[in-house]
């Protein structure tokens, strides 16, 4: 690989990666959550297509399309993805063009649509009032944490921070 930044990790800390996904599981779980009361009879539709969408979209199409694509891929990058995605995919088979695009519409997606719905089931079911506040408070926390973790532990630390369409911290 080219244009590699020098300093970079050339395999992440486990502890940095433990943070990382907790913080997304944690999003993830409250933004499920948070959707709870908007269902179709008795089935939480839109908790279930969420968590269906981020595993099958945001996680394994990322894995897919980018992460064969990256230095870290059969490394343990920021996220642990490149060692995830080295088990079940061979490197370069995704669609790197096709996976700028997945990767950054699924992301917008997986944290937009939750705190949006949350918002409209505040107005539609009052009683569910204190669990959406909840919910949507610790879905911003998260975010934002993320974002902290990602610009000063992932991106500021990668190997390819000047080259990544998803870096934070180019030079």
């Amino acid at each position: 690989m080219k244009n590699l930044y020098e300093k970079g990790y050339k395999s992440y800390p486990k502890k940095t990666i433990f943070i990382t996904n907790s913080l997304f599981l944690v999003f993830f779980v409250f933004a499920a959550i948070g959707m709870l009361p908007l269902r179709v009879g008795i089935f939480p539709v839109f908790s279930l297509t969420y968590l269906f969408f981020v595993f099958f979209v945001l996680i394994l199409g990322t894995c897919k399309h980018l992460c064969t694509h990256c230095y870290y891929h059969g490394k343990l990058c920021g996220y642990g993805w490149g060692k995830f995605s080295s088990l079940l995919f061979q490197r370069n088979s995704g669609n790197f063009d096709f996976g700028s695009i997945l990767c950054d519409f699924s992301w917008k997606i997986s944290l937009i649509a939750p705190l949006a719905l949350i918002l409209i089931e505040i107005f539609l079911f009052p009683k569910f009032i204190i669990i959406g506040i909840s919910c949507f408070t610790i879905c911003l926390i998260m975010i934002f944490l993320s974002l902290y973790v990602r610009s000063r532990y992932i991106c500021s630390k990668c190997k390819r921070k000047n080259t990544c369409i998803a870096s934070i911290s180019k030079d």
